[in-house]
Order: C-alpha cells, then structure tokens, then sequence
C-alpha cells in the first residue's frame, strides 16, 4: 500500500525510512543525523513523503520537496544546466532519496512510488549515480527523461545522471 505521509506521521516513520536509505545509499550520515535531518527536510516548501508498507513494515520510500535555486545540492547540478533548464527546476519537485527494502524488490514498489508522486500534474527531476546501471533502467522504464549525463558535481558525490518529468493533467 502507498500512502503520502502528513507532517504529523512523518515521526512515526523517520526511523524505517532512515535505515531503509542507509542500507541503500553510501551516505556517511548517523541514523540520528539523518531522522535530524529528514525532519528538517519537512520543513522545506513543498515536502512530500511518500511510503509503501506491507504489514506495517516500510518496503520502500520516496521523499523530496519544490527545487529552489538556493539549495546547494540545487546550486552544484546548475552549473551544469541551461538557463531555461534552471527555470524549469525552479518550478519542479526535486527527489531527494527513493530506495526499495532488499527482498522487496521487483514487484513494481518503486514504480508505485514514482506513479503516486506524478499523479499530481508538475514537474519532477531527480538524479541517479551514473554507474548504478539498474537505478538508470529504472528511471528509463518508468519513462524519466535524460537531461544531462555524467555531471560530476561535487569531488565527494559520485557523477549523476539528471532525469526530468513533466506529469500533466489526466482526463478519463
């Protein structure tokens, strides 16, 4: 089941979702550093977390906010980037972190999540490391649009690959 958490959940899940990302992701970050941060993180404008659980237990997680040309991770991808592209990520959702629970996944998790998000019309971009070949698939099949490959932000942050999505108003 998918659910969009409200602020007031969020501290019900900060912890599933915390471990579930830093058994995904090479980040350096403490479990209490990151809880810290995830609800720091919901404060920003725009904040959306989305959850996929199974018999109360978190499988998978999608969280993210509205892109600002302030925010420094926002900052190191414009260098890279177009001026008409830093418009269009002024006005989109930038996904800060997805990760799907081992012995979760392919069963179509991932792609609820990203299908939950872009149910609401806007624009969306994330970025995935350059040689996570099956992230990359994934944002391919989901039909995620490469906007710039290899971008080598920062000499700590592995190279990225920058993928954009447009979700429009859908008539039945």
């Amino acid at each position: 089941m998918i659910k969009e958490l409200t602020n007031v959940e969020l501290p019900d899940y900060v912890e599933d979702i915390a471990a579930l990302h830093l058994a995904n992701f090479d980040d350096k970050r403490s479990m209490r550093q990151l809880c810290e941060d995830m609800k720091k993180y919901s404060e920003t404008q725009g904040f959306r977390c989305l959850v996929s659980t199974n018999s109360g237990i978190v499988t998978g997680f999608l969280f993210g906010y509205m892109s600002a040309a302030d925010q420094f991770y926002r900052g190191l991808i414009d260098q890279f980037i177009t001026a008409d592209e830093q418009q269009v990520l002024n006005s989109s959702f930038e996904v800060v972190s997805m990760a799907v629970k081992q012995g979760y996944r392919q069963n179509g998790i991932g792609s609820a999540l990203l299908a939950a998000l872009t149910a609401e019309p806007g624009r969306y971009y994330l970025t995935a490391d350059v040689h996570d070949v099956r992230a990359n698939a994934f944002y391919y099949k989901n039909d995620w649009k490469l906007v710039k490959s290899n971008l080598k932000l920062h000499p700590n942050i592995a190279p990225k690959n920058l993928y954009y999505k447009q979700a429009d108003v859908h008539i039945n």
